[in-house]
């Protein structure tokens, strides 16, 4: 169930990363004790101007360069795991285009495995540093 994305000021970002990704139909062994569903979520696809030397040269705020996505924040629940001891998965699977990847999560019973779409680059696992 999708629960929101972007406030709507990330563009054209909204569309294309903050929907979930259709996967192939899958069966799964526990499907005949318990109904398959997917997990609740809600996902912010964060994307700001990079003003590189280059942008500070040839654009200003009346005319800025185009947004690039900085980061995302994925909170997907699962309040109603059969097994509670076993920790939640993902897995990153590059897609053929090269500059796109997908984000799978997956968790085991009643859930069903959900997927995004994401930009190809490395993480930066640290903590944000924002500026007042």
């Amino acid at each position: 169930e999708y629960m929101g994305g972007g406030d709507g000021d990330d563009g054209d970002f909204d569309d294309e990363f903050a929907g979930e990704r259709v996967l192939d139909a899958q069966v799964y062994w526990w499907a005949d004790k318990y109904r398959p569903r997917k997990p609740r979520y809600m996902n912010r696809v964060h994307a700001a101007y990079d003003w590189t030397a280059y942008n500070r040269t040839h654009f200003d705020h009346d005319n800025p360069p185009p947004k690039i996505i900085k980061g995302y924040k994925f909170n997907v629940m699962y309040p109603d795991l059969i097994d509670k001891s076993q920790t939640p998965r993902y897995t990153v699977t590059k897609n053929p285009d090269g500059e796109t990847a997908t984000l799978r999560f997956s968790a085991g019973p009643p859930y069903e495995d959900i997927a995004f779409t994401i930009v190809d680059r490395e993480w930066e696992k640290s903590p944000p540093m924002y500026s007042a």
